[in-house]
């Protein structure tokens, strides 16, 4: 799937059918959110052991039960196509089928546009807004980002109409098996995400070297709470500050956006770091511990791979907006733990199938002790 297309101003451009967000909010509707990342999600395709298998077992029994739902997002699905074996895409396309009933997260960039629209709410009325959880989640098909028609000015209404319904309608049961069954379209997002990691690790390297240059005490250790304190600036002014101003902008106009922009700092005086964080945890919890998680990778003696993007992006949704995040990775489950925003979300970050099932398991129990 493409990122959404930027239409030129005199096309007719056609968002996806709301009925897609009425199915997403059905299968949501009493279910606790778990997210898992592409390891977890490996281990119950294999079931390769008792409590693999036991597990999915477990997991499979919550969804059919409306317990739980296990959402995939770009990050999981990105991992699913770049696996070079066929036989473990099917296997585990299959079990993210039937765990995730096609409800997906939405994009990092449009997660991103929803925090940044909040801080937008705290600069127009003063008031702290939190993104509405039913606007985090999409169908596979925007895995990528939300998906639009783009037609012609000149075609006909009842063109447009027609192939809205049509596009809608082959799209709308899109599911993990069919993308992995398009072998070019894997092959396609193999080779571009190799660039794009690459090119992550590059500037990472950088980033670390930069950070490190500056936050070492007289020791020469490096000093991760300045660290830290660097990234929680860094993500607001290159990740949420352009989207702020564009929501402004667009509601209030360039003179009415720098007026509301002036008026919050008359209000709340000097934004400094701590005041910030605690915003950004508020506002926007998956910019946060974004920035958080980044703050460890800069300052982690070990050079950064590949994979540290992964990490990245699972948790930046799972522990922001998930009820629970499950890892396999020990070192990424520390991490997790110890940034601040899981926590603050209510979001359990857990190690291994395990704990995984133990997680299903009490969630069953309460329910059936409700009822």
């Amino acid at each position: 799937m493409a990122e959404a297309v930027a239409a030129a101003p005199t096309s007719q451009v056609v968002d996806r059918s709301a009925g897609r967000a009425a199915r997403v909010r059905a299968v949501l509707h009493g279910r606790r959110v778990i997210y898992l990342d592409t390891g977890i999600w490996i281990d119950l395709a294999d079931s390769k052991t008792d409590a693999a298998r036991s597990c999915l077992a477990a997991c499979r029994q919550a969804v059919e039960g409306g317990i739980a739902v296990f959402p995939s997002s770009w990050a999981s699905v990105s991992e699913l196509l770049e696996q070079t074996a066929s036989d473990a895409r099917v296997r585990q396309a299959a079990v993210m089928d039937q765990l995730s009933r096609g409800v997906c997260f939405r994009s990092a960039k449009t997660i991103g546009k929803l925090e940044a629209r909040n801080f937008g709410f705290l600069f127009l009325c003063n008031l702290p807004a939190r993104t509405p959880r039913g606007s985090l989640f999409t169908d596979l098909a925007d895995y990528v980002g939300d998906l639009k028609l783009s037609f012609p000015p000149e075609a006909p209404a009842e063109f447009v109409a027609a192939m809205s319904e049509l596009f809608e309608r082959r799209i709308a049961d899109l599911s993990h098996a069919d993308l992995v069954s398009l072998e070019s379209f894997a092959d396609v997002i193999r080779k571009g995400h190799a660039g794009f990691k690459g090119e992550y690790v590059r500037r990472l390297q950088e980033r670390s070297v930069e950070v490190g240059s500056y936050f070492r005490d007289r020791s020469g250790r490096l000093v991760a709470q300045r660290a830290r304190k660097e990234e929680l600036v860094h993500v607001f002014e290159r990740m949420l500050k352009p989207h702020v101003t564009s929501f402004l902008e667009s509601t209030l106009g360039p003179r009415g956006a720098g007026l509301a922009t002036l008026d919050f700092l008359k209000r709340n005086g000097k934004v400094n770091v701590t005041t910030l964080e605690r915003m950004l945890t508020q506002l926007a919890p998956s910019a946060c511990l974004f920035a958080e998680l980044m703050a460890t990778v800069t300052t982690n003696p070990r050079t950064p791979e590949p994979q540290d993007f992964w990490d990245v992006e699972h948790a930046c949704v799972g522990g922001a907006y998930a009820d629970a995040f499950i890892t396999r990775d020990r070192e990424l489950a520390r991490k997790a733990k110890e940034a601040r925003v899981p926590s603050s979300q209510g979001c359990a970050v857990l190690l291994g199938a395990p704990a995984l099932q133990q997680h299903v398991e009490s969630l069953r129990a309460d329910r059936s002790a409700a009822q």
